[in-house]
């Protein structure tokens, strides 16, 4: 398991205070998943206050102090093919594509050293960024944090030229308890479908819900 620190930017006032949450990639042989470690610790937490409420009906949930995860996407990627699939919550809804944009990479002669690794600069263009990448030989997994993979070597930090999203690794462990994600029935959309979905939604928040009670 390889454990970023995501920094995020673009959703700040000001920039002022940039959010930051840890994001966890875990690889086998047959591929890897991406997520949240932060939204899955918020989430259960979350659902235990909300069965609490229930239980005494108070419905007072309390949520100070509690670091909300807000990075909702999970990213699965296959082995060796590197098919890359997002499922994403939109409504009452989980969705699914299959994401065949890739970062055409350009790797570059640039070295340096980011903590105990060593490392070489790669860049790409993907959906509108220039995103700039440092990967490791040392850790020779063609893979990374969100969709980006096809260095040969791991990678180790990734930003976009705006500096709006940062992914970088903080750790590796060998011995760890997966997340039980409970990703429950799976709408599976091409691109172009989900996106529809997501406009939708942002046109009319909660329309799936108003739906289900009939307004």
């Amino acid at each position: 398991k390889f454990t970023y620190k995501f920094i995020s930017q673009s959703d700040s006032i000001q920039k002022k205070k940039p959010l930051e949450e840890q994001l966890a990639l875990v690889v086998s042989k047959e591929g890897s998943i991406f997520y949240s470690e932060d939204k899955v610790k918020s989430d259960s937490i979350m659902k235990s206050k909300i069965e609490a409420a229930r239980g005494s009906g108070n419905f007072n949930i309390d949520m100070r102090g509690m670091k909300v995860g807000r990075f909702g996407t999970v990213i699965n990627k296959e082995y060796p093919s590197y098919k890359t699939l997002l499922k994403n919550r939109i409504g009452v809804n989980m969705y699914e594509f299959e994401e065949v944009r890739k970062p055409d990479w350009k790797i570059t002669s640039e070295k340096d050293k980011i903590g105990e690794w060593n490392v070489q600069k790669a860049t790409a263009n993907y959906l509108g960024r220039e995103w700039e990448a440092w990967f490791t030989t040392d850790i020779p997994i063609q893979d990374g944090p969100y969709v980006f993979q096809g260095l040969p070597g791991l990678i180790v930090k990734i930003a976009d030229k705006e500096q709006d999203y940062t992914f970088i690794l903080e750790g590796v462990k060998n011995n760890f308890t997966i997340a039980d994600l409970k990703i429950d029935k799976v709408i599976k959309l091409n691109y172009e479908k989900y996106r529809k979905a997501f406009q939708d939604d942002y046109l009319d928040p909660g329309k799936d819900m108003k739906m289900m009670m009939g307004g």
